[in-house]
């Protein structure tokens, strides 16, 4: 059906959009990019694309980010015109009934919801034939007249509404060969899944050419690339070394194509929030839907709701049956586990949200039951979940430093130069973990009495009516309270200056399951590292070598007192550990590994392919990987 809404002249509505708004003003809503990504990854590198309708060029730019196309835009809208120059994309101001190109120019013509505007679609048709190469293929979407007549309203200025048939009787006269794929509302967003439209046509893909098309995404396409929703629910330093750090190294590496909601870091952990507490809002559940359906896999920290629960349940519903019906392919859900949280211990504040059969233990269960494979970033953690959860493979992905940051530090300035002598101990540990630096009081303490010229400073504790400033009667203790953004925190801890760095743990399975990273981030700064004989620094630091182990409060005096003492120890010790972690623990070597462990995955969710209805079974032959 293409039935046409009548009522203005051709040149009337033609008038209406010499002012008509920028879509995106700000650039592609969170996820927006999502919407597109199916005609953007159907298009291959480096191929010469027109986008007609192009409106602010948020489309243009994505080609050419993110696949090194080159592209030309054109749109009647002198506002919308203005914006992509802001952007540095050229979008010529003109008709598309009369394209200023020479014939077979284009290797790609891309319409994006685009038709239902056209006063004359047949001229602009023909125009695009025109001017696109032999070989080449017009690529487009638009919305099905049922989202058109119960959810859009007439501001949009939409002329037509458009079933399948309608769109072929459009395109089929001018271009031999067309390609429709129809989803209907349960496959184009999660949101819908429950409502009267959910197996009813919503949206309209489509692909034509004058050479034969026979399929989506089985012919143009020049990758292989995973591609993967990141989907960050932590606080920002864990979304960066667990989540963001490594979508960013893996897209950069050229080993997958990484999304994620992208935000400045300050803002990271109100993103997380935002999206998490208004899962239930129609908009947050189209877009992550929209992108979990372009995504090969997802990657999820532990989340922090029932509703998040909720939704990544229906998303796995409809990835074994209506998309995979609709795509061929089923989605893999991937949780990412960082601590021990099934056995905090009560000193830890993270004790309160995770006690014994609370809800956050309840939500995190289900959600670990939901995934198809786990990412752990400990052996000892590994262990531990695959012994809970024995029918899941579990993946191990070490925390690990960019040395393209870490080797280019630009030290902050918020400490005050060294007096001359002067020696700095530091703690860099979270406030979670002040029970954990009270095991080394004793030391510390008989320590800053014995050299006056050291100091120890450490990140703001928690005491029972504020911050812990220190130890009563102890002197030379710094606190130091100001917070930064992770992306900061390299030059925020060089600008420590320190020469020593302690990492103090409690010996419990908490903290048996804890990484490594005071060492690694120590050690990325040539600061020896003081730690305690506990699973992650026992089994990562060669006592002597490149780091000191402890086991109780009088090899911490003796450790401490030996490198104060000797400063070519310190210098020697620095050193060494600097050439452990940038060998073993580099985040661009991890990230290989992780890519592997993706594709993994990704392989291995395909062996069973369910028929509608069928529930998700695991594999037998998928093997988790824990080396």
């Amino acid at each position: 059906m293409v039935e046409v809404i009548t009522g203005k002249t051709k040149e009337e509505w033609q008038a209406e959009y010499k002012n008509y708004p920028s879509v995106t003003p700000d650039g592609f809503a969170s996820f927006h990019e999502a919407r597109v990504a199916p005609i953007a990854y159907e298009i291959p590198y480096g191929s010469k694309v027109l986008d007609v309708g192009a409106n602010d060029g948020e489309f243009m730019k994505l080609l050419k980010e993110k696949r090194d196309c080159e592209v030309y835009g054109i749109d009647p809208s002198e506002v919308a015109i203005a914006k992509a120059k802001e952007k540095g994309i050229e979008v010529i101001l003109g008709d598309a009934e009369h394209l200023p190109f020479e014939d077979n120019t284009f290797d790609y013509v891309t319409l994006n919801e685009v038709l239902i505007h056209l006063v004359d679609p047949v001229a602009v048709l023909k125009e695009i034939r025109r001017v696109l190469k032999p070989e080449g293929s017009l690529l487009g979407s638009a919305p099905h007249s049922n989202l058109e007549k119960f959810i859009w309203d007439d501001n949009r200025k939409h002329h037509r509404y458009l079933d399948e048939p309608g769109l072929r009787d459009l395109l089929e006269p001018i271009f031999p060969f067309c390609f429709v794929r129809t989803l209907n509302a349960a496959q184009f967003a999660v949101s819908m899944a429950q409502s009267f439209l959910a197996d009813k046509p919503a949206e309209l893909l489509f692909k034509c050419g004058a050479a034969d098309i026979d399929d989506w995404e089985k012919t143009g396409l020049s990758d292989t690339k995973p591609r993967v929703w990141f989907g960050y629910t932590q606080l920002g330093g864990t979304v960066y070394y667990r989540m963001l750090g490594f979508a960013e190294k893996m897209d950069k590496l050229g080993l997958i194509q990484a999304a994620y909601e992208r935000a400045p870091w300050g803002q990271i952990d109100e993103k997380s929030m935002h999206w998490q507490s208004n899962i239930q809002n129609k908009i947050i559940l189209n877009q992550l839907d929209q992108l979990l359906r372009v995504a090969h896999l997802s990657v999820w920290q532990i989340v922090n709701n029932r509703n998040v629960i909720a939704f990544l349940r229906c998303a796995k519903d409809l990835a074994n049956n209506q998309w995979f019906h609709a795509t061929g392919e089923r989605k893999a859900f991937i949780t990412e586990i960082d601590d021990n949280i099934f056995d905090v211990p009560s000193y830890n504040i993270a004790s309160h949200p995770y006690h014994p059969n609370s809800e956050m233990e309840w939500v995190a269960n289900e959600q670990i039951k939901l995934s198809d494979a786990l990412i752990c970033s400990t052996q000892f953690l590994v262990d531990k979940i695959r012994a809970m959860y024995p029918d899941k493979p579990v993946y191990l992905v070490p925390n690990s430093l960019d040395f393209d940051i870490w080797d280019n530090v630009n030290p902050g300035t918020d400490l005050p130069k060294k007096e001359p002598g002067e020696i700095r101990i530091g703690y860099t540990g979270c406030s979670n973990h002040r029970g954990d630096l009270d095991m080394i009081k004793d030391a510390i303490c008989a320590i800053l009495k014995e050299f006056p010229h050291v100091k120890f400073i450490l990140t703001p504790q928690p005491e029972p009516g504020g911050l812990f400033m220190g130890w009563e009667g102890v002197p030379n203790i710094g606190v130091v309270t100001k917070w930064v953004p992770i992306d900061e925190y390299p030059n925020f801890v060089a600008g420590w200056d320190l020469d020593i760095g302690v990492a103090p743990l409690r010996d419990n399975d908490f903290n048996r399951a804890k990484s490594n990273l005071r060492f690694l981030e120590y050690s990325a700064l040539k600061v020896p590292t003081v730690a305690s004989r506990v699973y992650p620094f026992k089994n990562s630091i060669r006592h002597g070598v490149d780091g000191i182990i402890c086991n109780n409060s009088q090899e911490w005096y003796e450790a401490l007192k030996s490198l104060i003492v000797d400063s070519g120890r310190r210098t020697q010790l620095g050193k060494q550990a600097y050439e452990r972690v940038r060998k073993d623990f580099n985040m661009e070597t991890t990230a290989k590994h992780y890519a592997e462990i993706l594709r993994t995955i990704k392989c291995n969710v395909q062996i069973s392919k369910p028929k509608l209805g069928d529930s998700l079974e695991t594999p037998t032959t998928l093997v988790g990987h824990s080396q």
